[in-house]
């Protein structure tokens, strides 16, 4: 199962940052486009605090292997 910024979460915003990051977590999975919405919110600036240390606890789980970044090309 792929983590998408569309998946259904009662409790959260499909697109918000909390939602990506709880999904990958739990599933060990980041999708290609659940990364780029991340990219895209980041790019646009001005995010919360709480936000930035999602996405830094995002960045470590990766990192450390345990959320793998499905479908992503090899640069």
């Amino acid at each position: 199962m792929l983590v998408t910024p569309s998946s259904s979460c009662s409790h959260f915003q499909s697109d918000s940052i909390e939602h990506i990051v709880r999904l990958a977590l739990e599933l060990g999975e980041l999708s290609p486009g659940a990364a780029m919405k991340v990219q895209r919110l980041m790019q646009a600036g001005a995010i919360a605090e709480r936000d930035y240390r999602l996405i830094q606890l995002l960045r470590d789980a990766i990192q450390d292997g345990y959320v793998q970044q499905v479908g992503r090309l090899e640069d």
